[in-house]
């Protein structure tokens, strides 16, 4: 049953479910209409009496300070890189990394190529590569740039990286810059509520963490640029921050 309003079990949807198990229940459809339904206070609903798991208990324990312990138990001795890679679902692929060039920018001193990197199917990662127009080597290092705010406002680590003579990935991670959720681009409080909800559930959905998807497609980034003829495989490095 479809009907063409918004989200939640709404009257047309309720009736259309009384009819369905009235149906296959009882044996016949009941398309009667709905009584009157008394709506509850909201302290009536209450499952605790305070209304908050918080506040009920007297451990008073948040996902919050729940995190923080588990993130201390990680950080114990012991814990090692591998354990780590684990509990966060860390499962690079080894395949070519797909990518989709969408042209070039040229600039005093160095160029801009305006890329998309498929680190895993169905999943773009938007990028800008910056690559010094009169490199001093054939073979330069490189510099992957991985900014919360999204590679727009990398532009002047990146320019200053490039006339170092580097060259440099800038790279929008799932849920930063082009692929934050739309929602989240017009003001809507959703974000304020449930955080990076979008990218969140698709790096669920394919078995990891958030945190382990954008750890890997980095590491995609850095294999995309080990496998070009004009950088140096050997010194790729990595700048990132909220």
């Amino acid at each position: 049953y479809e009907y063409d309003d918004g989200h939640g079990y709404t009257k047309p949807r309720r009736l259309a479910a009384y009819r369905w198990f009235s149906k296959h229940l009882e044996g016949r459809e009941d398309t009667s209409p709905e009584p009157d339904v008394k709506i509850l206070s909201p302290e009536e609903l209450f499952c605790t009496k305070t209304g908050q798991v918080a506040t009920a208990f007297t451990n008073e324990e948040t996902v919050y300070s729940l995190n923080q312990k588990r993130f201390a138990e990680v950080k114990k001795p012991g814990a090692t890189l591998d354990s780590i890679r684990s509990m966060v679902g860390w499962a690079p692929r080894t395949n070519a990394v797909t990518v989709r060039s969408y042209g070039t920018i040229e600039r005093e001193g160095y160029r801009i190529e305006k890329l998309v990197l498929e680190p895993e199917p169905g999943i773009p990662v938007p990028g800008l590569l910056y690559l010094p127009a009169k490199p001093a080597s054939p073979k330069v290092p490189a510099t992957i740039l991985a900014f919360g705010a999204g590679k727009a406002s990398a532009n002047t680590d990146a320019e200053a990286l490039v006339r170092a003579g580097r060259a440099v990935l800038s790279l929008d991670l799932p849920g930063m810059g082009e692929t934050k959720a739309a929602n989240e681009r017009y003001g809507s409080d959703w974000p304020r509520y449930f955080g990076d909800y979008a990218s969140t559930m698709t790096a669920m959905l394919t078995g990891k963490t958030l945190v382990a998807m954008r750890a890997e497609h980095i590491a995609r980034a850095a294999d995309y640029l080990a496998s070009r003829t004009d950088v140096d495989a050997g010194q790729i490095a990595l700048h990132a921050r909220e």
